[in-house]
């Protein structure tokens, strides 16, 4: 039976051949066991963080709609990494860039907003 961790990875991955590398390399660097989910919705969100801009706007929406839809979700296993992982990764790929961070902040949803500026001190200099 595939777990909702699973299918949100699997998600990611069809979203963006930049991202699929991404996993595809946490993957090798684990083989032959599965790499952590912690540290492989870290290697989605630093994939998130560098490859931003090649999405369109349509695409980051629904692309951030999910990483809410994680955030909040009820298993603990996914809410976990995508917290933790993804967004503190997403945070750290993006740094100080505050022109990348204004052109994405409209796209968060308010848990992953409050989580982003809680950990990356965003917009504060």
């Amino acid at each position: 039976m595939i777990t909702e961790t699973e299918k949100l990875v699997e998600y990611y991955r069809s979203f963006s051949v930049k991202i699929d590398e991404d996993v595809k390399k946490c993957f090798e660097f684990w083989n032959p066991e599965n790499p952590p989910a912690l540290l492989l919705f870290s290697a989605i969100g630093r994939s998130i963080g560098f490859h931003i801009d090649e999405l369109n706007e349509n695409e980051k929406c629904i692309l951030f709609n999910s990483i809410e839809d994680g955030i909040v979700s009820k298993d603990q296993t996914v809410s976990t990494a995508v917290a933790t992982g993804l967004i503190e990764a997403l945070v750290g790929a993006i740094g100080e860039d505050d022109n990348k961070w204004k052109r994405i902040f409209i796209f968060l949803g308010p848990e992953t907003k409050k989580h982003a500026l809680a950990w990356g001190n965003l917009f504060e200099k």
